[in-house]
């Protein structure tokens, strides 16, 4: 749990940056959320430095999952209309 307090902005970017790449590797979509959660998490550290671990992992959870929801719900719709054939209406 030692490792858990000595987190840093840097660390919040590192495992970002770890999620973007694996998320061209084929994800879907599915890791881009958690991404976008820790490069916030990352902001709001170097906003406020003294942030708990505890608060830190919150903020990940709400984020990643708002992050989510909003590309799941919103972006994935807009994506599958854009892989449709167009429709042979004359």
């Amino acid at each position: 749990m030692e490792i858990l307090t000595e987190l840093s902005v840097w660390h919040w970017l590192i495992m970002g940056a770890i999620l973007l790449i694996c998320e061209t590797l084929g994800a879907r979509g599915y890791l881009l959320g958690l991404a976008v959660g820790a490069f916030l998490v990352a902001v709001i550290m170097a906003l406020l430095p003294g942030i708990t671990w505890q608060s830190q992992m919150l903020c990940f959870v709400v984020l990643s999952c708002g992050a989510s929801y909003l590309y799941l719900s919103r972006f994935r719709n807009i994506e599958a209309q854009g892989n449709k054939p167009p429709s042979e209406e004359c």
